[in-house]
Order: C-alpha cells, then structure tokens, then sequence
C-alpha cells in the first residue's frame, strides 16, 4: 500500500516541479510589478507543496523525485517552444493562472483519487490548495484590471 502511495505521491511531485519551473519562466516575461508579485506568491505555495510531498514520501520510506519528469521535461520543452514570441503582462497572468488552476485542481483530485493519506498531511494539503484558491482569486481580479 505505501509503495502505491509513494508513487502517486511522486507523480504529484513531478507535477509541482513542473508547475515551479513553469511559473519561474513565466516570471522573466513579467514587467508589470502585481503580475510579478502575483506570480511569486504562486511559486511561494508551489514551495510548500513541494516541500510537503516530499517530507511525506521520506516518512513512507520512500525516494522523492528529483525533477518533473520524462512526461514533465517533454511539456516544458512543448510550452517552451509556444511561448517563444514575446508575451504582454496579461498574457503572462493568463499563462500564470492556468497554471495555479492546475495546481489547485491537481491538490483536490489527488485527495480525492487517494484515501490512504496520513490525516496531518491531507490537512496541510487542503491549507495549500486553500492558499491556491486565494491565490487564483487575486489573479482573476488583476486580470480584469488589466483589460
């Protein structure tokens, strides 16, 4: 059973790696000083998730995954290409949104999909994507400023 969940726990793992990776690209396009505040706030809640899964997957006995991914590098390197023109601010926060969306909604099916979570963790998580909600809300409402 914990081997099941190490897995499941790794797969999440690459997903926020990749999530990090993403946003701190992301980042470099930013100009606009709330989108760049915006966008550091997601990667400070991606951070603890990080840090969280793999805490978790160390108590289970298991090894954390160092990076995002075969699946992971292949839709950076996809992403990478698709955003090679410059991008405006609102773009960018689009771009940004999705992303924590993603994070957010991966939090919740993960909790969902998983029913041999330590209570404790599954708490931290539901505080995360909590955050992540917060977060996604400031972003809607910059981007209608934006318009």
């Amino acid at each position: 059973m914990e081997d099941k969940v190490i897995k499941e726990l790794n797969k999440e793992l690459q997903g926020v790696i990749m999530g990090e990776n993403e946003t701190m690209k992301l980042l470099e396009k930013a100009n606009d000083n709330k989108v760049i505040e915006l966008l550091k706030s997601t990667l400070k809640i991606a951070e603890k998730n990080r840090i969280l899964i793999t805490e978790e997957i160390k108590r289970l006995g298991g090894e954390p995954t160092p990076d995002e991914g075969t699946w992971g590098k292949f839709v950076e390197f996809f992403n990478s290409i698709k955003e090679m023109d410059t991008i405006t601010d609102k773009e960018v926060l689009q771009v940004g949104l999705k992303g924590t969306e993603m994070g957010f909604k991966g939090i919740l099916d993960f909790l969902i999909k998983e029913s041999d979570l330590n209570e404790d963790f599954k708490k931290k998580l539901i505080q995360i994507s909590d955050e992540y909600s917060t977060n996604i809300k400031e972003m809607e409402e910059y981007l209608i400023q934006l318009n």
